[in-house]
This record gives structure tokens, C-alpha cells and sequence, in this order.
């Protein structure tokens, strides 16, 4: 999708994210006075089995629909940042002194090594600090270590279609971040996304499916993930089939819903049916879109909402922002 607009360096960056249903980029880009703004960002389907639980098995064909969003979106940026499924994952927090990123990183290897049993040689870790440094000079940092073939896989894609990978990170790590952008932006203090013993749930829908996490996970290791197919007049029967096995074990306080068509409406039926507040949730909210002359440039919405069938959601959002400013770990 064009935005009619360049990318000018330093100030871009994107974000990819490859699901069996599809790849997905969102393009961003600092402007005049700090702000972001939305370069370009399209969504193109994948042939079944290209993508398989994490795992790249058709390069060709995803590298194809990589080029076409590409090409399609016009823009010049090459800085971008990928995901990995929770699944392919060990992800946990732990606190370390507020040293610089190279001790930090040795720190956080020995640690990956010791939980993994793996040598480092076999391991990729990504360490990013979770908020201030306290009285004490220590600062709480968030771990994601993962085999080194599912990172490669996804660096050579990028490579192939001609970007620069500058990071490759747990997907809810991406999901923080563009929640921790939007409540910002909102005015609303960020802490409360953690401040209750129970997680709040994320129901996101996307082009294909209905995907529902816990927004922050257990310390030892990413929780389950519910997803299925989004199946049109139907599909929210299935986000509340999905949230309810979800919150089996445990009640949310609260449901944060981020696109499909008609989320607005569905709003109330949902907290009507599970008796808990729900939240539309906006990743793109307070980030400038440029129509372009034709107005075709802006990405296609529902009520507001990124709309399912733009395929754009919290984690490609999240991965455009760390595309922004991030660097391998």
C-alpha cells in the first residue's frame, strides 16, 4: 500500500511478522517534533504450509510475498525487525545491575546456557530492560532466548529480499511495546497493564485468525497461545470460545480487543457474556497517516479499528517500533 511518500535515514523503520496466514509489514517513521508516523502497511497471504508453527518451509514462496509488500508499499526503508512465535521461545525476566548492553548481553548468555543446556554457539538471546533502573542500581530486564536455526531462517529471508535485520524478537515482547506506545499516547499510566495479580487477556484478530494471550507472561516460560480461524459473522463466537478456555484456570480483569470487523458492536455482547470490562485497543493511535493524493495511501479501517482484513495488529506495530531504534542484543 503506497503512502506517496519517501523514507529518509535514520528516521524509518519496519516491522515484519510471517504467520501461516501471512506475512504482514508496517512501515513507521520519525517526524518533525518527535512524531511517528505511518509510512505504509499491507498484508499479503501465504500458500498453505509456507509457515508452519514457526518454522519457515517455503522461503521462496514467503520471500515472494515479502518482495510484493515491498513493492506495494514504495518505500525505501530497509532497517527491519522480526518475530518469533511464543512457541519457539523461553522467555523470562530477571534483574540485573544497570550495566552497558555488551555485559548485560554476556550476563543474560550464561543464564540462556544454564536453562537451555544448549552451548551459546546453538543460541540466540534478545535482552531488553523493562522500566527504570531502581534506588539500587539494579533494573529488571526481559530474556528471550531461542534455537539459532529459527533466527536464521528469518535473517536470511530478510537478506534475500534485499532488508537489514536489525533485531529478531518474542512476539509479546512486540505486543508490549505497542501497548506501552498506545496507553502512553492515551495519557493513561502504563503500569497498569501489570499492576493486578491477573493478567489482563488480548484477543487479537488479524486477516485469518483469532489469536488470544495473556498480555504479560509467567517468569519461567510464555503461556499457552488459543487461536483459530477467523470465520466472519461467526468469528466472535469463536473470540469468546477462545477467551473462555483461555481464563479456565484463571479470571482476567480485563479483555483488551484489538481489530475485526464490527469490534465496536461486539463490545458490549462480550462483556455482557464473560462479565469483564473489554477494552478497543488501537496500535496506530496517535501515529500520523499520510493519505497520499489519492487518499489510498491510508490503511483500511473498521469503526476506527485496524480492520481484519488489512491483517495489521499489535505485533507487526510493535516490531515497526523497535525497527525504529532497534539493534541486535
Amino acid at each position: 500500500m503506497k503512502a506517496g511518500m519517501g523514507w529518509r535515514a535514520p528516521r524509518g523503520g519496519l516491522g515484519l511478522q510471517l504467520e501461516p496466514s501471512g506475512a504482514s509489514l508496517v512501515a513507521l517513521e520519525t517526524r518533525a517534533g518527535g512524531g511517528l508516523g505511518l509510512v505504509a502497511a499491507g498484508f499479503k497471504r501465504l500458500p498453505d504450509g509456507a509457515v508452519v508453527e514457526g518454522q519457515i518451509r517455503q522461503p521462496e514462496a514467503v520471500a515472494m510475498a515479502v518482495r510484493a509488500l515491498l513493492a506495494d508499499a514504495g518505500v525505501r526503508a530497509r532497517r527491519v525487525a522480526l518475530s518469533l512465535p511464543a512457541r519457539s521461545v523461553l522467555s523470562w525476566r530477571t534483574r540485573l545491575p544497570a550495566i552497558d548492553p555488551e555485559r548485560r548481553h554476556a550476563r543474560v548468555i550464561r543464564e540462556a546456557v544454564e536453562r537451555l543446556g544448549a552451548h551459546s554457539s546453538d543460541l540466540a538471546v534478545d535482552a531488553q530492560p523493562e522500566g527504570p533502573v531502581d534506588e539500587e542500581g539494579w533494573q529488571v530486564v526481559r530474556v528471550a532466548a531461542a534455537r539459532q536455526e529459527r533466527v536464521r531462517e528469518r535473517v536470511e529471508l530478510a537478506e534475500a529480499v534485499g532488508l537489514q535485520p536489525s533485531a529478531v524478537e518474542l512476539e509479546t515482547q512486540a505486543v508490549l511495546r505497542a501497548l506501552h506506545r498506545w496507553r502512553t499516547h492515551r495519557g493513561d499510566a502504563v503500569s497498569a497493564m501489570r499492576a493486578s495479580a491477573a493478567s489482563p487477556l488480548l484477543a487479537e484478530v488479524t486477516a485469518a485468525q483469532v489469536r488470544v494471550s495473556w498480555v504479560a507472561t509467567s517468569d519461567s516460560q510464555t503461556e499457552r497461545e488459543y487461536s483459530a480461524p477467523w470465520a466472519g459473522p461467526t468469528g466472535w463466537q469463536r473470540v469468546l470460545g477462545l477467551v473462555r478456555a483461555a481464563s479456565a484456570a484463571r479470571r482476567p480483569d480485563a479483555l483488551w480487543l484489538c481489530g475485526g470487523d464490527g469490534a465496536i458492536h461486539s463490545r458490549d455482547w462480550l462483556e455482557s457474556q464473560l462479565d469483564t470490562p473489554v477494552e478497543l485497543v488501537d496500535p496506530f493511535e496517535g501515529i500520523g497517516r499520510d493519505p497520499g493524493p489519492s487518499g489510498a495511501g491510508a490503511p483500511a479501517s473498521c469503526n476506527g479499528l485496524p480492520c481484519c482484513d488489512a491483517g495489521l495488529g499489535l505485533v507487526v506495530c510493535g516490531l515497526a517500533l523497535r525497527g525504529l531504534h532497534g539493534s541486535w542484543t
